[in-house]
């Protein structure tokens, strides 16, 4: 009788029981996450929560924040239009309030979702050392969803422009983004300690004077998962239709991006180091400087292409010493590899 007493006494209101009672429950600790692939599907599965069926659109974290109408080269993130499917009305972002939990990162993973290599530089210029092995608190603050509505979609892929750039092509169609102020947290220890004078790195407001750690937290909100849809014109109808992005058939493919403003041979000397190393290299295209990243960049789709990934990165900091390997969510056919080179400034 004792023993069912206790137990009774655990699950009842203690003002009616007389049970002693523990008002503080600890919260559940923080999903961990080291894997791209697995973290974004986390994300992007609690995001179609909030907007619906993912049968025709996928989300990504993004990489290049490109407006919302531009149309992509289908298999890659080269841009092919900007404005042809531009919305007649931007959409209405509206709040998404506890969209996301609180998740514990690695720091490799912390560095794919913005946390990249260059303010973890400066953290370190500031005494502030983060090591391969440490653990990164990751959160959303102020979320909002910002995309086209199925009807808003079909309007815009029925204008003349529109369809004329997607007649006959596959095309992935930048449809919206989730929104929201990202803040990375390192838990606070000797290495993760910072002087209050410092309150900007980069793009993150910084705040040392929190008793569990060092936080970094976007200066304003930005759109760091993109919402995307392939679009394609059917044989029997003008109009396009839209659906979840897919791979493409063409395999082995490296294609390499130059800033229009940059006048140096780089793009040359890293197209004839990869075909001297049995990459297909497609060419070089040059693209404005608005297209182009910061920093130099091999952005890697598949996990079974990472060691070419690597070999190019390889080849790639031999001009880029700082070129850094990015992660793409998005389907890619086996092989398919980016070569992207830093802007002019």
């Amino acid at each position: 009788m004792n023993i069912k007493y206790v137990f009774a006494c655990a699950l009842v209101v203690p003002l009616l029981t007389g049970c002693p009672y523990n008002p503080t429950t600890p919260a559940p600790p923080a999903a961990y996450f080291n894997q791209f692939d697995q973290f974004q599907a986390e994300l992007a599965a609690r995001s179609a929560q909030k907007i619906g069926s993912a049968d025709d659109f996928k989300i990504i974290v993004t990489q290049v924040a490109y407006p919302i109408g531009t149309l992509m080269r289908a298999g890659s993130t080269i841009p092919i239009d900007y404005s042809a499917c531009t919305p007649t009305s931007t959409p209405v972002a509206y709040g998404a309030p506890s969209l996301f939990p609180t998740y514990t990162l690695s720091k490799a993973l912390a560095v794919d979702l913005g946390l990249d290599n260059e303010v973890i530089n400066k953290l370190t210029d500031f005494g502030v050392k983060v090591s391969t092995t440490d653990k990164v608190t990751f959160s959303v603050k102020n979320t909002s969803l910002q995309t086209l509505a199925d009807t808003d979609l079909k309007k815009t892929l029925g204008n003349a422009g529109c369809r004329e750039i997607i007649k006959g092509n596959t095309a992935w169609l930048v449809r919206g983004y989730v929104e929201g102020q990202r803040d990375f947290s390192l838990e606070k220890s000797k290495k993760a300690t910072i002087s209050g004078s410092v309150q900007k790195i980069a793009s993150f407001n910084v705040d040392g004077s929190k008793e569990n750690g060092l936080s970094l937290t976007d200066d304003k909100t930005v759109g760091f998962l993109q919402i995307i849809s392939q679009v394609t014109t059917a044989a029997e109808s003008s109009v396009p239709a839209f659906e979840k992005p897919t791979a493409q058939n063409v395999q082995g493919r490296t294609f390499i991006q130059q800033d229009r403003l940059d006048a140096s041979d780089a793009g040359m000397v890293i197209s004839k180091a990869l075909k001297a190393s049995h990459f297909n290299v497609m060419g070089i295209e040059k693209l404005t400087s608005s297209e182009m990243p910061d920093t130099a960049q091999v952005r890697l789709f598949n996990n079974g292409d990472r060691q070419d990934a690597l070999r190019a990165l390889s080849e790639l900091h031999k001009l880029y010493p700082n070129a850094e390997l990015k992660k793409i969510g998005l389907p890619a056919a086996p092989g398919h590899l980016e070569i992207w080179l830093p802007k002019v400034r």
